[in-house]
């Protein structure tokens, strides 16, 4: 894979260790991440109006940055909010969840004995013949989540939570996927998500 961009990976060549640049420094260099994708992404036209999918959340990260390594996490959660498997920062950590298996995947689902990956951008599937329990303990918490028995899905991919049905009927909580129209069901066990992540979409 190659990096996202040269200034991007530029980035973490310069930013060592905490006592050669000062905090502020580090956060200047999280705020023009968006800068640098704008710039030079060469797939920005199929962003949604062509520019980098900034939230209030990825905002807030870029505020709290201190760091090296707080850099490249909010880096690696920038990247991954372009669905792109081919961008990569650069640098990762030991456990960076875009190593296994991608920035691009979407969601994991049981099927059968093995499982089935979703990938984005065109959300290709993927047989895999890993149960969903061994991709569960291989992922890392911090970038994935179960949102029922049979599924697990990127957190960074998530882009809120809905409410679906009532009026007679069980209400029941739906999560919503960048890019992606299909919403999926979030089990009563797995509820306390939509708080833990904190995106409710009313």
């Amino acid at each position: 894979m190659r990096p996202l961009l040269p200034g991007l990976a530029a980035l973490f060549l310069l930013a060592s260790p905490v006592a050669a640049q000062e905090a502020a420094e580090f956060r200047a260099d999280a705020f023009a991440v968006e800068g640098l994708v704008e710039a030079q992404y060469a797939y920005l036209e199929r962003l949604p109006g062509g520019r980098f999918p900034d939230s209030a959340v990825l905002k807030a990260e870029a505020a709290a940055v201190h760091d090296r390594r707080s850099l490249l996490a909010y880096a690696e959660r920038a990247v991954a909010a372009l669905a792109d498997h081919h961008a990569i920062t650069g640098s990762s950590f030991a456990d960076s969840w875009a190593l296994v298996p991608s920035y691009a995947d979407l969601w994991v689902e049981a099927e059968g004995d093995g499982s089935t990956l979703r990938l984005a951008p065109h959300l290709a599937l993927k047989p895999s013949a890993k149960s969903l329990r061994e991709w569960e303990q291989r992922l890392p918490d911090r970038q994935f989540v179960r949102i029922h028995r049979s599924c697990l899905v990127a957190k960074a991919q998530i882009t809120g939570f809905d409410k679906e049905g009532g009026d007679g009927g069980e209400a029941r909580w739906v999560v919503t996927l960048a890019g992606l129209e299909e919403k999926l069901p979030v089990s009563r066990r797995q509820q306390h998500i939509v708080k833990e992540l904190g995106r409710i979409v009313l």
